[in-house]
């Protein structure tokens, strides 16, 4: 299992089937489904606030069962998703 934490918005998604055997390109693909956020504008951290890698596994980064990872976007795109969150069109 797996956590993800949209840091604009607030919002927590939990991911039941993930391996950690897959990669971060994989994983970006899964979120763009879950939230919306396409995966080229997506920015994936754990732990040291680095950004993953899209080639890397995650077991790269060592993670732990359960734990969350912080899923940002390019800052110039953050007023867009939180309009379409906050359903707001004249944002």
């Amino acid at each position: 299992m797996l956590n993800i934490h949209l840091r604009s918005t607030g919002e927590r998604f939990t991911l039941q089937t993930i391996h950690f055997d897959t990669k971060v390109r994989e994983l970006k693909t899964i979120l763009e489904i879950i939230c919306g956020i396409p995966a080229h504008l997506q920015l994936l951290s754990y732990l040291d606030e680095g950004t993953l890698v899209d080639s890397q596994k995650l077991k790269y980064y060592d993670p732990v069962p359960n734990c969350t990872f912080e899923l940002d976007v390019w800052f110039i795109y953050e007023p867009i998703v939180q309009a379409v969150v906050a359903n707001n069109e004249a944002k």
